[in-house]
C-alpha cells in the first residue's frame, strides 16, 4: 500500500488478499496520517469475503481500491457517512446508515472519501464477478431499471435496520467448515433478499411501490426468512405491519409478481436447491428446515418446480 503525497491510499488486490484469513477473522490497521482506521475481515468461501471497517480521522481520507478481477460489492452504512466512485469524473455515492449499495466496479477503480471528524462503520460483503454478472445480466433483460455489470453503482435501499442474516453473518465465528457454510448460505440469501428489493412492476398494475411500502416489503421478507419453518400466517403479518393482508399482497404483486406466500414458497424452494447442492444434509432434513410439512411434500413441490425429483437434483446439480 501506498499513501500518495496527494492524500490517497493506494491498495491493489495483493494487498486485499492479504488482509483475509484462511479461516475465522483477521483484524486490519491502515496507515493513515491523524486518525485510526480499523477492520475486520473473514473469508466466508471462495469468491465471498465480508469486511467491517471502523475509522474516526481528523482529516479527509481517501482511498483508492483496485480488484484484479470484476467484483460485486453489498456496501451497508451502519454509522457516519462515505462517497464511493469510480474515478474522478462519476457520479458519487453517498451511503448513510441504513443505507444498502450495490457496486460492481469490474475493471474500474473504486475510490472512497471520508470526510473527517465523524465515526463511520461500513460492511462489505464482496461476491467474486462470474457468482453475479449473468444474475445481473438477466435482470438487466427482464427491465429491472439500472441493473447492469460493470462500472455501476445501485441503492438498493435506505433508512433500514441492519438486516438480520448480516448480523449473523458478523456473529459467526468462521473457524469451522459448519461455521462457514453456514456462512456462505447466508451471504447468497442476503445477495438475494438485496437484489429483490429491485421493483419489478407489473405493467398490468399502474403505480411505483413507495417509500413506505418498499419499508414493510423488506420488513416482511426478514420475519418471513428468519424462521422458515414456523412463519407468521398473513393476518399476523398485516397487523405487524399496519397493513391490510389485502394491500401486502398487493405491494408483493408489484415488486414480484406474486403474492406474499407464493414469495415465500419460491423462496424456500430457491434456499433447499442451494442446500441440495451440497451433502451435508439428509434431504428429510432439508425439507423440515426450509419449512415443508413433509419429505414427500416437499419433493412433489420441488420436482413441479424444477422438472427434477429432489434426489435427482442432487445427483446432477448441474441441471
Amino acid at each position: 500500500m501506498q499513501d500518495m503525497p496527494s492524500g490517497i491510499l493506494n491498495v491493489n488486490a495483493d494487498h486485499l488478499s492479504g488482509f483475509v484469513a484462511e479461516r475465522g477473522w483477521r483484524e486490519n490497521q491502515l496507515s493513515v496520517r491523524h486518525g485510526r482506521t480499523r477492520f475486520v475481515t473473514g473469508n466466508i468461501a471462495s469468491g465471498i469475503s465480508i469486511t467491517k471497517s471502523d475509522c474516526l480521522l481528523k482529516q479527509d481520507f481517501r482511498s483508492r481500491v483496485d480488484h484484479d478481477a470484476p467484483v460485486a460489492i453489498l456496501g451497508f452504512g451502519i454509522a457516519g457517512h462515505s462517497n464511493f466512485s469510480f474515478g474522478r469524473h462519476s457520479k458519487s455515492s453517498l451511503v448513510r446508515p441504513g443505507d444498502i449499495w450495490l457496486y460492481t466496479p469490474d475493471d474500474q477503480a473504486m475510490c472512497r472519501h471520508t470526510p473527517a471528524g465523524q465515526g463511520c462503520q461500513m460492511v462489505a460483503v464482496k461476491f467474486g464477478g462470474h457468482r453475479i454478472a449473468s444474475v445481473l445480466d438477466e435482470m438487466a433483460d427482464s427491465g429491472v431499471s439500472s441493473v447492469q455489470s460493470g462500472g455501476h453503482a445501485i441503492r438498493l435501499n435506505t433508512g433500514l435496520d441492519m438486516p438480520a442474516t448480516l448480523r449473523d453473518l458478523l456473529a459467526n465465528p468462521l473457524v469451522t467448515a459448519l461455521d462457514r457454510l453456514a456462512a456462505e448460505s447466508a451471504a447468497l440469501a442476503l445477495l438475494v433478499d438485496c437484489l429483490q428489493t429491485m421493483p419489478i412492476i407489473d405493467p398490468g398494475l399502474p403505480g411505483a411501490v413507495s417509500a413506505e411500502e418498499k419499508r414493510v416489503i423488506a420488513q416482511v421478507r426478514d420475519v418471513l426468512t428468519k424462521d422458515l419453518s414456523c412463519p407468521p400466517d398473513l393476518e399476523t403479518l398485516a397487523r405487524m405491519t399496519g397493513f391490510t393482508h389485502t394491500r401486502l399482497n398487493r405491494c408483493f404483486r408489484k415488486v414480484y409478481g406474486t403474492t406474499v406466500f407464493a414469495w415465500l414458497r419460491e423462496y424456500r424452494l430457491e434456499q433447499a436447491r442451494i442446500l441440495l447442492g451440497r451433502d451435508h444434509q439428509s434431504i428429510t432434513d432439508i425439507a423440515y428446515f426450509c419449512g415443508f410439512s413433509s419429505s414427500s411434500h416437499f419433493g412433489s413441490c420441488f420436482r413441479a418446480r424444477f422438472g427434477l425429483t429432489p434426489q435427482q437434483y442432487r445427483c446432477c446439480p448441474e441441471k
